[in-house]
């Protein structure tokens, strides 16, 4: 139950502009391969910003997981009683 509370926190945040920008750099990367230009410094530029953005992606997918699988330890539930025990 506690990660069904969690996850809908995560249900209602969108972001728009991760998937926009990754469209960008998926179609940058394909421009650049069907253009076929003559110099090497777009092919390097389009895989450069395709990388950034899969960096990127792997972060944020690490940090939605993190939101997710994070729990408050059983211990600390633990109301008065015996310290000692």
């Amino acid at each position: 139950t506690h990660i069904v509370s969690k996850s809908k926190k995560l249900e209602g945040k969108k972001n728009y502009t991760m998937a926009i920008l990754n469209m960008v750099a998926v179609l940058v990367g394909a421009l650049v391969m069907f253009l076929q230009p003559v110099h090497d410094m777009w092919y390097y530029a389009a895989a450069i910003g395709t990388l950034v953005m899969v960096a990127y992606n792997f972060i944020v997918i690490i940090q939605y997981y993190n939101q997710l699988a994070m729990r408050k330890l059983p211990q600390f539930n633990k109301r008065g009683g015996d310290d000692f025990a």
